[in-house]
Parts: C-alpha cells; structure tokens; sequence
C-alpha cells in the first residue's frame, strides 16, 4: 500500500469532511502497528492543515490590535459571571485560570496549536473553528 492507495485518499477525505478517523491508522502502509498509527496520523494532520493554508486565502485575517492585553480583556469578559457563580474565596483563583486558559485564534496561533495538539479530533474541530 502507497500514500497515494484509494484507501488513505478515503480515510484522508472522511477525517477533512467529519474529523472522524481510523484508530488503528490501518489505510497507511507500515510494518508494524505503531509504524502505521504514527504515519497515519501525520498524513492526516499534514491534510489537516494543507486544508487549512487552501481556505485561509479566502478568509479576511484577522489580528489582535497592538497593545492588546488578552488579560484584562479576558477578565473583563468573564468576571462577572465567575463572580456570581463562585464563592467570593475561590473567584481570584478561577479568574487567574480564566486568564490563562483563553487563547486567541490568529492563524500564526492555529498553525501552531494544529501542528501541536495530540488528538486529531481536536485539531479537526480547532481547524473547523477558524474556516468557518
């Protein structure tokens, strides 16, 4: 079986359509199991992203104005709702969280997260997320 065998071009089209995708990477040649999961898995994720690089040339790029503090903005954003859901000794600590868990989806940041990310599901649906 090559890269190019019409099993891999299926498996290649269903995980870009649905995310969803084979666990045991069987469409990708190998000679043994771990061979074939880690090859599958850069092939789909190679598509994953090369889909990605197509549509951005038709969507307008966004950026994150100059001096923007992701921070304040998130704080902003979410410490009203943190405030009135937990209690007054926990709202520092879960603001603190908040700050750090919000990431802004420029396409330098997707390329980075797609390229890194260990589950191809996600991946699938973070790249869903910005060419939409």
């Amino acid at each position: 079986m090559n890269l190019d065998s019409p099993a891999l071009q299926r498996d290649v089209a269903r995980y870009l359509a649905t995310g969803q995708a084979d666990p045991l990477g069987r469409a990708f040649p190998g000679h043994h199991a771990l061979e074939q999961l880690t090859g599958y898995e850069r092939c789909l994720r190679a598509a994953l992203i090369a889909e990605v690089c197509r549509r951005e040339h038709v969507l307008p790029q966004e950026q994150v104005p100059l001096g923007f503090n992701s921070n304040t903005w998130t704080r902003g954003r979410v410490e009203p709702m943190i405030r009135s859901l937990f209690p007054r000794s926990e709202c520092q600590i879960v603001l603190q969280m908040a700050e750090r868990s919000i990431v802004f989806l420029t396409r330098e940041a997707t390329h980075q997260i797609l390229h890194k990310i260990p589950y191809l599901e996600n991946a699938w649906t973070i790249a869903n997320t910005v060419c939409i």
